[in-house]
């Protein structure tokens, strides 16, 4: 016996009630100590295959007891096989063909002459598999239609599912109108001699120190205001460049899709990692991926000139506050010039920004300027009027035909369906992934372009062709965009105290579930918040309403020595007519207090509270609540002198 026989007969001694067990011999008893019983899920699952397997055998041990010819067993075995049927009913089935061959065998026929005229094996066991079917009870009927027609549900969604991945794939769109062309139509026409672009571009590269400075702090308070004088005068031709260019025709800057070399002075950095190549290509001319940096450095121009004029009126220096309140508007026109929504914002924000400087040196300055001056800034600032104001929409329309027919497919009829390029397309426009670090005088977004759909996994893009039985087609993308906008225009023609607007609801319905965006896609994705700037300009037509109001206060007061009882007694003298509180309609609330004179709007809530702009609980005056918060007790304070 060999060493290792001893030590395992040593440890099954020791087992059994011998010396102590060693550690080994220990870890071998308890391990023969466990049972099947000790593992009652694994105990059952093994005897659950046991018995499968068992009554599996039972057909073929019902046809080894028959005692039938080898051949004639070997046929009945196939085709109880091939019924594929319960193991009882096999075994049934079994019996039913030992008792059909042994009548032939009675009858004296041979093996060989019974197995030919059985016929075909597979034709006999798919007969026997429908006859036992039949039989079988009526729960089973129902369960087995059930899955038959679910079978042939999902057979038909995967055939549909295939022609739509199929129409998804062929589809391509086509780009059959230039709307690129259409928005620099203006810029184009303007004469290159006559172009302000170039003398804007030289006065910014001049006034970078001022305009980097204004970009912090609009006010420079940050800095002290002997360096402010210093770095103002150090560039005061600069500011009279500036000046020069906001009174030339037109600006003629060429909105595109990449930097002008000319321009890169400006921006070096301002497309760098903008765009994936791949969605560069797939939007090349695109009104979505135009870049306009210019927006951001024409803003803070104006701010700039209007920094300057406040100077100007410390130093009393009225020729040039009038010279700076003019390029602001200037700058404002320019800005215009290209019929983009965000170019008209831009455009309002510095007319506002004008409004608000005109209005502070009035209150803070009015001896500074003679009746003539105040006259001449009222008509600059009187000639924009609500129209000029007024944010136009029909680039956005123009923006959407672009991505429309970008994404779809074309009939010729004006109808299509989405192709993968428009998913492609759409999803890469609208998520965005980062702002990059490196930005210029605008937030530079980074969108993502991938192979099918951008930031989606494998599952997602399965069900992309899913999505086309629910995405609109062509013709009803654009109706629903037409239906949108059209709301909009409406609210605008309308005064606001009739307004019944439906578009954030409308919009909030159809974001409300994943099903319903996709629905209404494309709309649902790139329709703007139009409404809340409609609400917006009524703040900007007051507020410049109420500027002509206080500057002919101040030349009623100088002509009569007194403030007026009423507004009425300004028109028509010193202005056509008194404006209207754009909340209700009615005239502007004018109220004389301790000697000061104010000029306000009821407000959201529609009630006047005389001229008070209210206190929140802590007691501290809110100028702004009323505008929007109808449950507000106070009312919007438009001019105090």
């Amino acid at each position: 016996m060999s060493e290792a026989d001893e030590e395992r007969s040593d440890a099954r001694t020791d087992h059994r009630g011998g010396n102590a067990p060693d550690n080994t011999s220990e870890q071998i008893a308890v391990v023969r100590a466990y049972r099947w019983n000790e593992f009652p899920t694994v105990w059952a699952m093994g005897r659950g295959v046991r018995n499968f397997f068992a009554r599996q055998r039972a057909a073929r041990r019902v046809i080894a007891r028959a005692g039938l010819p080898a051949e004639v067993a070997k046929l009945i075995d196939r085709v109880v096989r091939r019924t594929r049927l319960w193991s009882g009913e096999r075994v049934e089935v079994a019996r039913e063909l030992i008792a059909h061959f042994e009548d032939g065998m009675e009858a004296e026929r041979s093996a060989q002459e019974m197995i030919v005229s059985f016929g075909k094996q597979r034709m006999a066991a798919k007969l026997l598999r429908r006859a036992a079917k039949r039989n079988r009870a009526l729960p089973w009927r129902m369960h087995a239609m059930f899955w038959r027609c679910m079978r042939w549900v999902f057979a038909g969604m995967g055939f549909i599912y295939i022609a739509l991945t199929v129409r998804l794939f062929v589809g391509k769109p086509v780009v059959s109108h230039d709307y690129l062309a259409d928005l620099t139509k203006e810029a184009r026409s303007v004469p290159e001699g006559e172009r302000a672009w170039p003398v804007y571009r030289e006065a910014m590269i001049r006034l970078k120190p001022v305009m980097d400075e204004i970009r912090k702090d609009t006010d420079m308070k940050n800095l002290p205001k002997q360096e402010v004088d210093a770095l103002f005068a150090a560039h005061a031709e600069d500011l009279a460049l500036a000046r020069k260019a906001a009174g030339m025709k037109g600006l003629g800057y060429e909105v595109s899709n990449s930097i002008h070399e000319e321009d890169r002075v400006l921006w070096p950095d301002y497309s760098k990692g903008y765009w994936s190549e791949e969605f560069e290509e797939a939007a090349k001319g695109s009104l979505f991926t135009i870049l306009l940096p210019y927006l951001g450095d024409m803003r803070i121009l104006a701010m700039t000139l209007r920094m300057d004029a406040l100077r100007a009126a410390e130093a009393g220096d009225a020729e040039r506050v009038m010279l700076d309140v003019e390029a602001m508007l200037g700058i404002a026109m320019h800005v215009r010039e290209t019929p983009v929504f965000i170019s008209d914002l831009v455009s309002v924000a510095v007319v506002f920004a004008d409004v608000q400087l005109v209005q502070e040196l009035v209150q803070k300055h009015a001896k500074l300027f003679s009746d003539m001056q105040l006259r001449d800034m009222a008509h600059e600032l009187g000639a924009w009027d609500d129209e000029a104001l007024r944010v136009r929409f029909e680039s956005e329309r123009a923006g959407y035909m672009d991505m429309i027919q970008r994404m779809y497919s074309d009939d010729g009829n004006g109808d299509g369906h989405m192709t993968i390029e428009g998913y492609r397309f759409l999803f890469s426009a609208t998520a965005i992934s980062r702002f990059t670090e490196n930005r210029s005088s605008a937030d530079q977004q980074v969108y993502v372009y991938t192979n099918l759909i951008p930031g989606a996994n494998a599952l997602e893009c399965a069900a992309v062709p899913a999505m086309m039985a629910l995405v609109p087609s062509r013709r009803e993308a654009v109706r629903e965009y037409e239906e949108l906008l059209g709301m909009v225009l409406a609210d605008t023609a309308r005064p606001r105290w009739k307004r019944d607007s439906r578009v954030d609801s409308l919009l909030g319905s159809w974001m409300a579930s994943p099903i319903e965006k996709i629905r209404h896609m494309p709309a649902s994705f790139m329709f703007p918040a139009f409404e809340n700037e409609v609400y917006q300009q009524d703040n900007n037509f007051m507020a410049r309403d109420a500027m002509l109001t206080g500057i002919a206060l101040e030349l009623y007061r100088r002509r009569h020595g007194e403030w007026p009882t009423t507004l009425d007694a300004l028109a028509p003298e010193l202005m056509p007519k008194v404006p209207v509180d754009r909340y209700n309609g009615k005239a502007m609330r004018y109220v004389l207090r301790e000697g000061k004179v104010v000029l306000y709007s009821v407000g959201a809530d529609g009630d006047d509270d005389g001229g008070k702009p209210g206190v929140d609980r802590r007691g501290i005056e809110d100028r702004d609540r009323a505008r929007w918060d109808a449950e507000w007790d106070g009312d919007i304070v438009l001019w105090e002198h």
